[in-house]
């Protein structure tokens, strides 16, 4: 634990310490303290921490006011948000976008979530991800869900800037996106396609490894190895790009786009299409520090969650976690434990 941590945890225990339990005496207290903490080095946390003492202190009447109108400004969010994506279905893109920046600095405004010394406020599509963001990122902060999904607005933004060419604004709003989300696959994907738009070769080579870390599932896996397929079309290294799109088959073996660009390579290199060798795979792999398939750490994370889970009986848990690392292996042993969680739920 952080000395940082260590001394807000010590300092709110004395103040919730010091709760009688007779809401009015408790509220007037908590007032007063958030007022003596306020120039502290962790003001902000601790009259974080006492506005959520006092939520929890009103009654149900003050309290679904409260929500009731945070609902409803979330709600208003997500209406302005879906018209924007209205506009994009209908390729209305200059209204789309005027609509955003306009919705973008709306929420922006509000400045409701940022983070503190002991708060970070993430939104995670998947429990996965969030097991993974902390594997990835080691943070011992408490984890806070806001109530707007962030990474899904900046998403939208960025691939509207994308759409006018904007492209190194649109990685600036994409990475906005990714701190709220840093393991979000399509925020970091698009975030990808920046630099191939704009001829940035080798960063897109560069980016799409990174993005393997975060590679959680077989569609995820196999862009990753397009990617990287069409890096090396570009560098005209056929026999690397076959390689990278036979991988990409490997985890989803009807993809139109591959099989495309595999007879586009066969025509340009004259000579028909052979399945790499072992030796070969190895060779690439040292070569471009490619990942053996799918990222290992990935797949390591999901077989010991799953395991974890099965021998503790928790079977939903334990089949959720070793199928996620059963679709990027194959593995029969995964299999088994798999099979295994699934009879005994």
């Amino acid at each position: 634990m952080s000395e940082t941590k260590k001394n807000y945890e010590e300092i709110m225990n004395e103040i919730t310490s010091g709760l009688t339990g007779d809401s009015e005496t408790d509220l007037k207290y908590l007032k007063e303290t958030a007022e003596k903490y306020a120039d502290h080095e962790l003001g902000k946390e601790i009259t974080r921490a006492i506005g959520r003492l006092i939520f929890g202190m009103l009654d149900e009447e003050a309290t679904e006011k409260i929500s009731a109108e945070m609902e409803k400004a979330n709600a208003e969010v997500q209406k302005d948000l879906e018209e924007v994506q209205f506009n994009m279905f209908r390729k209305n893109f200059d209204r789309a976008l005027e609509l955003m920046e306009k919705l973008i600095h709306k929420v922006e405004s509000m400045n409701f979530y940022t983070d503190d010394e002991v708060s970070e406020y993430r939104c995670f599509d998947d429990f996965f991800e969030e097991i993974l963001y902390r594997h990835l990122y080691e943070t011992d902060k408490e984890i806070r869900r806001p109530s707007i999904n962030y990474p899904e607005l900046y998403l939208t933004y960025g691939s509207l800037l994308v759409e006018h060419d904007r492209c190194r604004e649109a990685r600036e709003v994409l990475e906005k996106g990714l701190h709220f989300n840093p393991v979000n696959f399509h925020l970091f994907m698009e975030r990808c396609e920046t630099f191939k738009m704009q001829g940035f070769i080798d960063e897109f080579f560069e980016c799409t490894k990174e993005a393997f870390r975060i590679a959680y599932t077989p569609a995820y896996a196999a862009r990753c190895w397009r990617n990287l397929g069409y890096y090396f079309v570009e560098k005209k290294l056929w026999d690397e790009a076959t390689a990278c799109y036979i991988m990409s088959l490997q985890f989803e073996n009807e993809s139109k786009q591959a099989q495309s660009e595999l007879y586009y390579i066969q025509m340009k290199a004259g000579r028909e299409i052979k399945k790499p060798t072992v030796e070969q795979m190895e060779e690439y792999r040292e070569r471009y520090d490619l990942p053996y398939g799918a990222d290992s750490d990935v797949i390591s994370l999901a077989y010991t969650y799953g395991r974890m889970g099965l021998e503790e009986n928790r079977t939903d848990i334990a089949s959720y976690f070793l199928k996620i690392a059963y679709d990027l292996t194959y593995s029969s042993e995964i299999k088994e434990l798999l099979d295994k969680a699934s009879s005994l739920s």
